[in-house]
């Protein structure tokens, strides 16, 4: 066929092989017709890959009748399924998003996880090992990011080093044990890729002599209103902030009194990870 041509009355023209919503297809829900081995199939697959939501793609040529009884295949299964034929105008299905929220999101779960963002080069890294076995000696499923790769809870850490950006805060907030986050960046990463997430429980800063790192503390410290537990070194470059936000680390210096004279409070180096463990707590 042309531009020009004229189908004949009753002739059904093809203008594309797939009928994706993406490609102008229409979404139909059809849950009144499906027959329950389809659905008694379907549940098996999605139970056999461990995942909360998942969405199975079935061709068939008749949804009513048995996928044993028809010529029929299943084509894929989807991580995330798509939700817009159950969300469009005229058509809303609340049971089916409602049934997706309850089950992600249970009765009393705050639907968020907790993270702090530790700031430096080596004591950021011991500092985050030392928070890690705090958390997991008290009952919680930390997940720690890192120049080390990825711990979480009692498994050792292991892969690529995740030292900031999307990659950085995926792996916290993707592994399904995980209950709190504890991501450790050095500046550059900082600089590179940024920490990954909008929204931080708490700052901690330390290796105050790393190149760089007193710049990027001052520009997480005013991005982040979170409380910030730091290093005495960072005391001027957090003049600006109220003293009652900044717990500095007590290393017996000028710094500390001056910040202690502003109504601030201090930390002993020893009680460092307990003190962040505190502001994560639920």
């Amino acid at each position: 066929l042309t531009l020009e041509s004229i189908p004949a009355a009753g002739a059904t023209v093809t203008l594309r092989l797939t009928s994706n919503l993406s490609t102008g297809g229409d979404a139909e829900i059809v849950d009144h017709l499906v027959h329950p081995d389809n659905r008694h199939m379907a549940e098996l697959i999605a139970r056999a890959t461990g995942l909360d939501v998942v969405g199975i793609d079935l061709l068939t040529p008749d949804i009513s009748r048995p996928f044993h009884a028809v010529r029929c295949a299943v084509t894929e299964i989807n991580t995330q399924p798509g939700l817009g034929p159950f969300t469009m105008p005229g058509r809303e299905n609340a049971a089916v998003v409602g049934a997706m929220v309850d089950l992600l999101f249970p009765g009393g779960d705050p639907g968020t996880m907790p993270c702090v963002l530790l700031l430096g080069g080596d004591r950021a890294e011991a500092t985050a090992r030392a928070l890690h076995d705090d958390l997991r000696e008290a009952g919680r499923q930390p997940a720690r990011a890192g120049r080390s790769g990825l711990a979480v809870g009692d498994i050792p850490s292991s892969g690529p080093p995740l030292t900031g950006g999307r990659d950085g805060a995926e792996a916290l907030l993707c592994h399904p044990r995980a209950d709190t986050g504890i991501l450790a960046i050095t500046p550059d990463a900082w600089r590179d890729r940024g920490t990954g997430l909008e929204t931080w429980r708490v700052l901690v800063l330390r290796d105050g002599k790393l190149p760089g790192c007193r710049r990027a503390a001052a520009a997480l410290a005013a991005i982040h209103p979170c409380p910030v537990i730091a290093e005495a070194a960072f005391a001027h470059v957090l003049d600006e902030l109220r003293a009652d936000r900044v717990i500095l680390i007590d290393d017996g210096g000028p710094a500390i009194a001056r910040h202690r004279a502003r109504g601030g409070h201090t930390v002993a180096e020893r009680e460092v990870a307990g003190r962040i463990a505190e502001l994560l707590a639920p």
